[in-house]
């Protein structure tokens, strides 16, 4: 494995392209392929286009102050880069699971992983940051939060990472900050629904 240095608090692993294997998903903000045998890769697209070169700093900062805020939940995510093009990708473990929906809720150890979460999500807000993307896309018209899944084994993890403000963004700014008002009071709404 080779590392290169940036200019933060992250070194950037070299991925191997001859360990990507079968695509599995994909997404507003991602293709996700098999990595090796045991990891997920995902290629942002939109992403890409929004944060143009800015998009590593974006990553890096946002799974910081997720990390400090709700490490615990979240799966370990290594931003990484094509060895000869500056590419980069991000490599989470494989986990299995499906979306947080309201009926995972009547299980009391989800229930208090889920009420621990909000209320660090919450104290992460306090400190003056936006909240995060929470619905995701599978959960814009469905009552479930899409980027926290119950994996086999009933824990919460967060695999989908992205603070809601425009920090870095270098196109879209005005789309982004008009498209959050409508999908963080579904958000909000969902969170509601599914703590009631």
């Amino acid at each position: 494995m080779q590392l290169l240095a940036c200019s933060t608090l992250f070194l950037v692993e070299i991925y191997d392209p001859n360990k990507v294997g079968k695509r599995i998903s994909w997404g507003r903000s991602h293709f996700i392929y098999h990595y090796d045998e045991r990891e997920v890769i995902k290629f942002p697209t939109f992403d890409v286009i929004a944060w143009g070169d800015n998009l590593r700093a974006r990553y890096e900062r946002d799974y910081s102050v997720a990390k400090q805020y709700l490490g615990e939940y979240m799966l370990d995510t290594r931003i990484v880069q094509h060895p000869t093009r500056n590419r980069i990708a991000t490599i989470q473990p494989f986990v299995s699971g499906h979306y947080l929906s309201k009926a995972d809720l009547g299980d009391p150890s989800i229930k208090q992983q889920f009420d621990e979460f909000i209320v660090w999500h919450q104290a992460m807000i306090d400190a003056g940051y936006e909240q995060l993307d929470l619905i995701g896309q599978g959960g814009v018209l469905q009552r479930r939060l899409s980027n926290i899944m119950v994996t086999s084994d009933k824990t919460l993890r967060l695999f989908d990472i992205l603070i809601g403000d425009t920090f870095g963004m270098v196109r879209f700014q005005r789309f982004a900050l008009w498209l959050r008002v409508p999908v963080y009071a579904r958000q909000a709404s969902t969170i509601r629904y599914l703590q009631s």
